[in-house]
């Protein structure tokens, strides 16, 4: 039985995501500033329910 020695990988290297999916730092900081009228809507709700609304959750995902 051959071992692997610690220079082979194990897994080979993912090829990096394109440029274009992930955002710039000024895309992020634009979503968050949308995101802000919606979340301090439903903050009442998030407050009484204890968690916050599964259509803020998924905002932050999108």
């Amino acid at each position: 039985m051959r071992f692997k020695s610690v220079e082979e990988p194990i897994m080979p290297d993912s090829a990096p995501a394109p440029a274009h999916a992930r955002p710039d730092a000024a895309e992020f900081y634009a979503r968050a500033e949308a995101l802000q009228p919606v979340l301090r809507e439903r903050a009442a709700a998030a407050e009484h329910d204890r968690c916050v609304p599964a259509e803020s959750v998924q905002a932050f995902r999108d």
